[in-house]
């Protein structure tokens, strides 16, 4: 048990919400993904309630600043790693762009691509990647000394190298979490 500073035990919680986001001790963040999906769908709604217009620059400067900074925040720690997690975050911004009026008639792919948005995943995933960039410049943190290394090649970059797991810990679910935490950027290349 850990002690507080009145040397009182501190009661064990399964899940904390820190800095707007829920924690979970088993790693897992779709309680936090529903409650931001709800959220967000809730703001769409809004926007669209109280907006008569459905015009691209208004819409977008809407969405914009109130919908994608709540998906955004922090989604470097909570990225999903599970298809149907990404397709409920993916769905917010395929309904919302759905209702401006210029790129209705397109499917999405083709929305996003004239309205010049990222995709959802790509978004996090640039957050990502700029995030690392950062803890390799030095210019942020290194919250897990231990494995962001990098090398450099002549042929591939500079490029991440993760640590094996210990044969004591190769659950397949353990596996899962960790590769896809920030800590563990094995596909990630840098040129």
């Amino acid at each position: 048990m850990y002690k507080n500073p009145n040397d009182q035990d501190i009661p064990f919680e399964s899940s904390a919400k820190d800095l707007g986001v829920m924690m979970y001790n088993k790693l897992m963040f779709r309680d936090h993904i529903d409650i931001l999906w709800s959220k967000c769908r809730g703001l769409s709604a809004w926007i669209l309630r109280t907006f008569l217009t459905r015009e691209k620059v208004p819409m977008l400067k809407l969405f914009n600043s109130l919908v994608l900074p709540r998906i955004d925040y922090c989604s470097q720690m909570w990225a999903p790693h599970h298809n149907q997690d990404w397709a409920a975050l993916e769905a917010i911004q395929r309904r919302f762009t759905n209702q401006i009026a210029e790129v209705k008639d397109l499917d999405y792919w083709s929305r996003l691509k004239t309205l010049s948005l990222y995709s959802t995943q790509r978004r996090t995933e640039r957050y990502q990647i700029i995030y690392l960039w950062k803890i390799i410049e030095g210019l942020a943190p290194n919250l897990s000394a231990n494995e962001v290394c990098t090398q450099l090649s002549d042929r591939r970059g500079r490029y991440c190298i993760v640590p094996k797991l210990k044969r004591s810990e190769c659950s397949n679910k353990i596996k899962t979490i960790r590769a896809n935490t920030f800590g563990s950027p094995s596909n990630v290349i840098y040129n």
